[in-house]
């Protein structure tokens, strides 16, 4: 016997949702309070006491009063349960229209396919990926495709994780494995924080904006979602102490000097090899002139929140100047290490392009990562007007490609 519950309170829905096999971030009873533009509903399915299914339905106000109702990345529920999955439909439906939308839109955290990015060619699409899609659609779903483009959809279809255990960082790209190594000696040091660090934070995100021409976050989301996720949510930063990192490369050079002085003619390709160490310290030094005389210079930011056993980079920041110290490759090794080592289970890197072939999934790539294709959207019309949001947001997604 199943009785639909609505107002689950925070813990227990976070208890529920936080060990979901599909457990993530954007189902976390906190989220809401990030996105305070909507109206939470916190709702779910008890079975003899006992949560079988909830859901973080946030409702949406559009011009002229009209809203929609939308659950990002669930119902956290176990979709091959027919009676389950129509007793929980049928009540959602019904809470929907009693709160005046005209429809639902949800984006199931269930994967399609999942590969490496050189094996996509070759993935087969899972068997359950396809049901749950097959049994939405029997259950009244209008299936929203599966678009490449992130842009397309509310949540990036095509997301990049990092599976958790003693191989992980064994199968970095080789040539990750050798910038981590030349990061260290370069200098480029982590530390991690909460609310001390938001300037920094911001400032990174500003030229990371500036860079690629896109609007991101502010100080004060950032300090939102420390607020809202006090015990969880951290911000990390690259940084450099460049006053000491060029005695440090000064003393170096110094030292290959004499060596090369010392073999004279002796040792050509030894010779050109220390040449080369010689003019590599030369360029570090060359990018530091700008700031030579600080005792500390922040090169890169991550802000990351952990639910359940996943930890979820959220937004990243880099000065570029200072690219040879390669502060988020650091940045994302070290929540890496950090992660293992706490015993959380996956890292979620964020979305990438469909078509993987663009900068942010070639960087992503070196930490060789799962993409995990998502079965997209499904969307439960409740009215007449639902034909008439899909234009203007078909119109929309067009006016954007452009």
């Amino acid at each position: 016997m199943y009785t639909f519950v609505d107002n689950i309170p925070e813990f227990e829905f976070n208890e529920f949702a936080a060990n979901h096999i599909n457990t993530h971030l954007l189902q976390s009873y906190q989220w809401a309070q990030v996105k305070d533009a909507y109206k939470p509903l916190y709702v779910g399915v008890k079975q003899e006491g006992r949560l079988v299914a909830t859901a973080l339905i946030l409702i949406r106000s559009l011009p002229l009063g009209q809203k929609f109702a939308y659950i990002p990345r669930g119902p956290l529920i176990d979709f091959t349960n027919q009676d389950l999955l129509k007793f929980f439909s049928d009540n959602l439906k019904k809470i929907a229209k009693d709160n005046g939308c005209f429809m639902i839109r949800m984006d199931p955290g269930i994967a399609y396919k999942t590969y490496k990015v050189e094996e996509k060619e070759q993935a087969e699409v899972s068997e359950y990926g396809k049901n749950v899609i097959d049994t939405l659609k029997n259950n009244g779903y209008i299936h929203r495709g599966l678009p490449l483009k992130m842009h397309d959809s509310f949540q990036p279809r095509f997301v990049a994780i990092v599976r958790l255990d003693d191989n992980t960082v064994n199968n970095y790209q080789t040539r990750l494995k050798s910038s981590l190594r030349r990061i260290q000696k370069r200098g480029t040091k982590i530390e991690s924080g909460t609310y001390q660090f938001l300037d920094e934070m911001s400032s990174m995100i500003k030229l990371t904006e500036s860079r690629k021409n896109v609007n991101l976050r502010d100080r004060e989301y950032f300090k939102l979602l420390l607020n809202v996720y006090p015990e969880t949510a951290k911000i990390y930063l690259a940084y450099l102490t460049p006053k000491k990192n060029i005695e440090v490369f000064t003393e170096k050079m110094d030292d290959l000097q004499s060596e090369l002085d010392q073999i004279k003619d002796k040792s050509p390709k030894k010779a050109h090899r220390l040449n080369e160490q010689i003019d590599s310290l030369k360029l570090l030094i060359e990018e530091l002139e700008d700031v030579k005389d600080e005792e500390k210079t922040v090169i890169g930011s991550m802000l990351k929140i952990d639910f359940g056993n996943i930890v979820n980079l959220l937004y990243a920041g880099t000065d570029v100047k200072f690219s040879k110290f390669s502060p988020q490759e650091f940045i994302y090794d070290h929540i890496i290490k950090e992660s293992i080592e706490k015993g959380n289970q996956y890292v979620d890197m964020g979305g990438v392009e469909g078509s993987l072939d663009d900068g942010l999934t070639f960087f992503k790539a070196k930490f060789s990562p799962d993409i995990v294709e998502y079965i997209g959207e499904f969307d439960i019309p409740l009215s007449f007007k639902y034909k008439l949001f899909n234009f203007a947001w078909n119109m929309r997604q067009k006016s954007r490609k452009r």
